[in-house]
């Protein structure tokens, strides 16, 4: 609306002066508030909002919230366990679904916030702020996409973004779980999506969809828990004799379409694909989980370089994640780009920057991982990522950028937060003290003792490097 006033306003200077105006002093005034006014008209999207001009960013700086976001499961020296609901485990969160979505967006908000005087404010960084997978899930394992609420969670997220202090940051959501019960087949379609938006007055927002559903994406069972999205009731794409055969199959995420999708594109963003997205005059590419495992934006790049339409490179990969580290074969950043990670599962915040030379890249510096086992790879699926081998990269590589954290939350964090979350246990202490625990019930005990206090990371800035252009088969410097 102020844009809109400023538009008017010049443009009735320019109405006094201009070219037709007498004086070279009313001339010189009228036609310069005519280009301005013009410059900021153009600026307006089909909703009248301001599209603003993306600045020139040298530097990066990421700032994660690695909440632990997993369901009330339990980590084992390498697998879940259950010790909750006879074993099946639970899902966690207010009874209400707006009540949970305000709640889980106002810690959100209180996350950012924390982190606003620590980050480099020069507006030459552009600083990213990403929230982990299943950042918003509710009670039942998934939100209904006809809610309400559910509607609502766009607008309400860039409400806490779009305020002027925030226009050299952009945000990443964390991931929001969807569901509809499609009444052709009596199953739910399930859907696991981020929105990635600039903040400030920008509107710059696409959305970003999950492809493939990892076997801890979601319970085998609910017991006492009306409406619960659940294997045995969910689309998978396949069909399951079983929860037993979970790992053993390929399982995929419905494909939003017709009405609906149109409907989300309008609340959340339109869906970018499973591609690169430039945003900021930056170009990104984004997994969730599994989806980095498999490589699916890494397939996306490889296609595109070997159509010569692209580089086959991004700036930043950025992976959202519940059980995934950063697979250095699946990143496609050139040297002095970047991987940003940030893992509500085992993994926490990483940043780590690709080397120059073949010993300083990420691939030279990684230990192999087995997915559905190892610790770190929990949330990848043997069946759909094959025999591998598959790669972490180190914690000790010299590409890792380092981090500073920001105690946020005071002394009764775990009265918001275990509501929520569940119990924050999947990393650190809790692991260290009780992941040899062989007695379930006592490892449980031993978890809720030794909780993580969820923590904002703020990592050093970096510089942003320029991709490498495709032109008649020539790579040129951008």
């Amino acid at each position: 609306r102020r844009k809109l006033l400023e538009v008017d306003w010049l443009l009735r200077v320019a109405r006094l002066g201009g070219p037709r105006s007498e004086g070279s002093a009313s001339k010189m005034l009228g036609c310069y508030a005519l280009l301005v006014a013009s410059l900021l008209a153009s600026a307006l999207d089909d909703s009248g909002l301001v599209t603003t001009a993306a600045a020139e960013y040298t530097s990066i700086q990421y700032v994660g919230f690695p909440v632990q976001t997993g369901y009330n499961g339990y980590l084992g020296k390498n697998k879940l366990f259950y010790s909750n609901a006879n074993g099946l485990g639970e899902y966690v969160g207010l009874d209400d679904s707006d009540d949970d979505i305000r709640a889980r967006l106002a810690l959100y908000k209180e996350a950012v916030e924390a982190a606003l005087p620590e980050v480099d404010a020069s507006s030459t960084t552009l600083k990213l702020f990403m929230a982990p997978e299943f950042f918003m899930r509710g009670p039942t394992g998934a939100y209904d996409i006809d809610d309400p609420a559910f509607l609502k969670i766009g607008d309400a997220f860039s409400e806490i973004v779009s305020d002027v202090k925030y226009a050299d940051w952009l945000f990443v959501s964390g991931s929001i779980i969807g569901s509809t019960l499609n009444e052709k087949t009596g199953l739910y379609d399930t859907y696991n999506m981020a929105i990635v938006q600039k903040g400030g007055p920008s509107t710059e927002r696409v959305s970003h969809f999950k492809k493939y559903i990892s076997s801890i994406d979601f319970l085998s069972a609910q017991p006492n828990q009306e409406g619960a999205v659940v294997y045995p009731n969910m689309n998978l794409g396949v069909p399951l004799d079983g929860p037993t055969t979970m790992q053993a199959v390929v399982k995929q995420y419905s494909h939003l379409a017709g009405s609906k999708a149109k409907q989300l594109d309008a609340k959340f963003g339109v869906n970018q694909g499973n591609s690169s997205f430039t945003m900021a005059g930056i170009t990104f590419c984004l997994d969730i989980c599994l989806d980095h495992g498999y490589g699916v934006c890494a397939a996306e790049l490889d296609e595109e370089k070997a159509a010569g339409v692209s580089s086959g490179l991004v700036q930043a990969h950025l992976v959202i994640a519940a059980g995934s580290p950063i697979e250095p074969q699946n990143v496609r950043v050139p040297p002095g780009g970047s991987a940003m990670l940030c893992d509500g599962l085992s993994n926490g915040a990483q940043h780590v920057v690709e080397g120059e030379s073949r010993d300083a890249q990420m691939m030279a510096n990684a230990h192999r991982v087995e997915p559905g086992v190892s610790r770190e790879s929990l949330g990848w699926d043997a069946a759909v990522l094959g025999d591998g081998p598959h790669y972490a990269v180190d914690v000790d590589f010299e590409g890792q950028v380092a981090s500073n954290t920001v105690d946020f939350m005071g002394d009764q964090w775990k009265v918001a937060v275990n509501e929520l979350y569940a119990v924050q246990k999947y990393r650190g202490a809790a692991v260290d003290a009780c992941g040899v625990m062989r007695d379930d019930v006592a490892k449980m005990q031993c978890y809720a003792k030794n909780e993580t206090k969820p923590l904002v990371y703020v990592f050093d800035t970096t510089p942003i490097v320029a991709l490498p252009e495709t032109m008649a088969g020539v790579e040129t410097t951008a």
